[in-house]
């Protein structure tokens, strides 16, 4: 790497390690409470930190937007350099670099005095964010839901990690896992992972056929970074852990593997269920601000129009009616300076 990429990704581990610090504040100020309360002790806490992993939508180098890597745009340092003093800032959306999202996929922490006697011990069995759940449920004393609302509850798949706390050694009882997104799989069983990449995040081209997919093999129990590939070797026990992925995956709903990427964030293309379906018209009335994308009707590259009806004291009254996302960047804006300044009785947004 050369200074100028040092320099850049050096940056965007100070920035996320400047969120890490402001979330153990944050999460201290809770930790405090109960402590105070006289219940920290017998407080299990999970702490993760993450979404689906640490993400790789970065790329090679990074980000300062996510939306670029969202719209097929890889990012460089000659791209990127306008944006070092800046990053994390509110004008970037950004992400660290692939290098960096590999170091910082990490097991999550638990805390829990007045049953966990352990102090600052690792343990190493198998166990997934589905285990939370189970973990909690058997902490309290109570029995996995049947029913919730009257609707019976599937099982859960998950499976308890408390008998790890008092036996380091003790033998795993989560076996198996599959893991599928956007058509990569995996499967870990029994020590052993079998997994193949078929897309890459940051690259928006056309996939190649499920089937010409090349998987790798490895022995986790022994090769815990996955350093050796074994599936040339083994050819055998490769092909037994892609059997018992197709088993995991027909169980768990995951045939057949779709392996559209951005076509999946709008529930019309995708075909999955949407609250706001077949709505093309929506009004909000005063007050109603800070309304999640998910929550409001997808105008989007649709033809629409914007009806409001407003109560203005002053002709000269002028400024922003209704804004959806956007950033406004300008040395002489002031937050507030352009905010209308009569009462806004309600806004409707339809669909032509």
């Amino acid at each position: 790497m050369s200074a100028n990429q040092k320099r850049l990704f050096e940056r965007q581990m100070e920035t996320f390690a400047g969120f890490a610090e402001h979330t153990d504040q944050e999460v201290g100020r809770l930790v405090a409470q109960l402590e105070a309360l006289g219940e920290l002790d017998n407080t299990l806490f999970v702490y993760i930190v993450g979404d689906n992993g640490a993400s790789a939508e970065g790329g090679p180098e990074g980000a300062y937007n996510e939306m670029m890597a969202l719209n097929g745009i890889i990012g460089s340092y000659d791209q990127m350099a306008g944006h070092i003093d800046d990053w994390g800032g509110p004008t970037t959306f950004p992400h660290y670099a692939i290098g960096w999202a590999w170091a910082t996929n990490a097991p999550f922490h638990m805390h829990w005095p007045a049953r966990i006697k352990a102090k600052g011990e690792l343990r190493s069995q198998f166990h997934h964010v589905i285990d939370v759940a189970p973990t909690a449920l058997e902490a309290a004393g109570l029995p996995e839901p049947r029913l919730v609302n009257g609707v019976e509850q599937r099982p859960m798949d998950g499976v308890s990690m408390l008998y790890t706390v008092d036996d380091a050694g003790a033998a795993d009882r989560r076996r198996t896992q599959y893991f599928e997104m956007f058509g990569n799989r995996a499967i870990y069983h029994e020590g052993w992972v079998a997994a193949t990449r078929h897309s890459i995040p940051w690259l928006l081209v056309e996939n190649p056929p499920l089937a010409k997919d090349v998987w790798e093999l490895y022995h986790v129990d022994r090769d815990f970074s996955q350093a050796d590939d074994l599936a040339e070797r083994n050819a055998e026990k490769l092909k037994e852990l892609q059997a018992v992925f197709m088993k995991e995956a027909e169980r768990n709903h995951v045939l057949p593997i779709d392996d559209r990427r951005s076509e999946r964030f709008d529930p019309r293309i995708a075909g999955r269920p949407d609250l706001l379906a077949g709505r093309t018209t929506m009004t909000v009335f005063d007050g109603m601000t800070g309304i999640m994308e998910n929550a409001f009707i997808n105008v989007k590259g649709v033809r629409h129009s914007v009806a409001a009806e407003v109560v203005v004291p002053d002709a000269r009254t002028e400024g922003v009616i209704i804004a959806r996302a956007g950033y406004l960047v300008s040395d002489d804006y002031k937050p507030g300076a352009t905010d209308f300044k009569g009462e806004i009785v309600k806004v409707t947004v339809s669909q032509l």
